[in-house]
């Protein structure tokens, strides 16, 4: 997606430029006039029904949805807009339309957002996750869509985490689209999730970050120079307040090539040579990331099967490697937690009969062996 603001040189998601919150005339027109690629705008609706450009706890304007799109797309800007909730969606989609041909121009980065599932301190229900993907897909097609997870306005505390479940509930809306997607992420709370987020961007190449704060937020800055540094800079994009910028930067500047967070990362692992097969009950989600095999079974509802045959060695045995992990999908440890792996001949389909080996190994990492 860098590609679309920038298309010489070193493309770095760094140095996409954003001006934020551009709901009032004023701010509209200070953003028009500067050197800023992208310009954000939050929409809500206002008494009579008539999407405005405005933020909460604010619920006037001096800027309607129509009058701002009229201006901007007399200029090269690109457009993000930020609805608030599902209503604001529906009304705003009438007005889009209007200017459907010149905002799908694929000159023109256009990006649609909104928070779709429950995140972190949540205190309110998210824009319909369904709606917002199937109006979005439908009507424009060419544009991002910027998808994030619902939170409390006030962050008072930086230790919360994005959990697992939160990664997964987000997914099963997102995975099979074609279009881009990138992830709205509070700095804030990247330090404890860093592990969820190297694995969510192996997921597919055309998924990315958008790495946002306020000002009063606290941010460990060599989280994100870690991140930065383990993925493809193309596909981290930074909205932050100027004070945050500079710190990154001087953490970029003054950083060394570090790996030691994450000693066990999946470094070998070729997803490639996997797929997956689903049974006609299935109720489960699994997930191949370049950083490993991830998902929310709680039965045997799905087949990993390996693309290409596995040969044998001149043993006459192969073995297939890697990290097994428990992940706490909601942050509560569980006891009970089992691997089961049904290791079966090529072709087989069938999920009630395993005609193979079964390896059954629990949390605390003893197993078991059977026919």
């Amino acid at each position: 997606m860098a590609e679309v603001f920038h298309t010489l040189g070193d493309v770095d998601g760094l140095d996409v430029t954003w001006a934020h919150a551009v709901n009032s005339t004023d701010k509209l027109n200070e953003a028009l006039q500067s050197y800023c690629d992208l310009l954000e705008a939050d929409v809500l609706l206002d008494k009579s029904g008539i999407p405005i450009m405005t933020h909460l706890p604010a619920k006037d304007s001096d800027n309607t949805l129509d009058t701002w799109l009229d201006r901007i797309l007399k200029t090269n800007k690109g457009i993000k807009l930020d609805f608030k909730d599902t209503a604001s969606l529906e009304s705003s989609l009438k007005v889009l339309t209007n200017y459907k041909d010149q905002l799908s121009s694929n000159r023109r980065p256009l990006w649609l957002t909104s928070d779709i599932v429950k995140g972190p301190t949540a205190d309110c229900e998210p824009v319909n996750a369904t709606k917002f993907v199937s109006v979005c897909c439908e009507n424009f097609p060419s544009a991002t869509l910027s998808v994030g997870w619902r939170y409390k306005w006030d962050i008072s505390t930086q230790d919360q985490i994005y959990t697992w479940q939160m990664i997964f509930d987000i997914l099963k809306y997102v995975n099979n689209l074609p279009q881009d997607i990138t992830f709205a992420v509070c700095a804030a709370w990247l330090t404890t999730s860093l592990e969820q987020f190297l694995w969510l961007l192996g997921v597919k190449n055309s998924f990315s970050l958008t790495i946002w704060s306020h000002s009063h937020h606290r941010v460990d800055m060599q989280a994100l120079v870690y991140l930065r540094n383990h993925v493809d800079k193309r596909r981290i994009f930074y909205d932050l307040p100027q004070t945050h910028m500079q710190e990154l930067l001087h953490a970029i500047k003054n950083s060394t090539y570090c790996g030691a967070l994450f000693p066990q990362r999946m470094k070998n692992f070729d997803k490639g040579m996997w797929e997956i097969i689903y049974s006609e009950k299935n109720v489960d989600h699994v997930y191949i990331s370049s950083e490993g095999i991830a998902g929310t079974s709680t039965s045997e509802n799905c087949i990993l099967k390996s693309k290409g045959a596995l040969s044998l060695s001149k043993q006459h045995m192969f073995s297939v490697c890697g990290i097994g992990k428990f992940l706490n999908i909601d942050a509560v440890p569980r006891e009970d937690s089992c691997l089961v792996l049904n290791i079966c001949s090529s072709g087989e389909t069938n999920m009630e009969i395993y005609d193979g080996v079964k390896v059954s190994v629990n949390n605390h990492g003893y197993y078991t062996l059977s026919n």
